[in-house]
């Protein structure tokens, strides 16, 4: 639980590279109630840039996470531009949901990873 603004920009000096559309995240004023996740972007600021990109059931939103601060007015200023805190995907599809459903052999709401296989070398 957070609160966030969105913004659909053209581009973001964050992602300069982005070959379409940007999708920012800003977590200026995140508190609704005292949720944990609220207090703690409140006290460690962050910022989210996501382009989409095709996927096997429509678009899927990749996404960059940068550690910074915001001044007075909202504006958000990376600690350092060439650093990111995390990397992540947002998919939101019905097929990719269904798929996502069907995984959970044994009823719970839980998302586990498959284990990263081992690579001889």
């Amino acid at each position: 639980m957070n609160k966030f603004d969105t913004m659909l920009l053209d581009s973001h000096p964050l992602a300069s590279g982005a070959a379409s559309n940007v999708v920012v995240l800003n977590y200026a004023d995140p508190l609704t109630r005292p949720y944990w996740q609220e207090l703690v972007i409140a006290k460690v600021p962050v910022y989210d840039v996501m382009a989409a990109i095709k996927g096997k059931y429509g678009p899927v939103f990749v996404g960059k996470t940068w550690l910074g601060r915001y001044d007075k007015k909202g504006e958000f200023t990376a600690v350092d531009p060439n650093k990111l805190i995390a990397w992540y995907f947002l998919d939101f599809n019905d097929g990719a949901v269904k798929e996502q459903r069907e995984r959970h052999w044994d009823g719970s709401e839980e998302e586990f990873l498959d284990p990263i296989p081992q690579v001889d070398t």
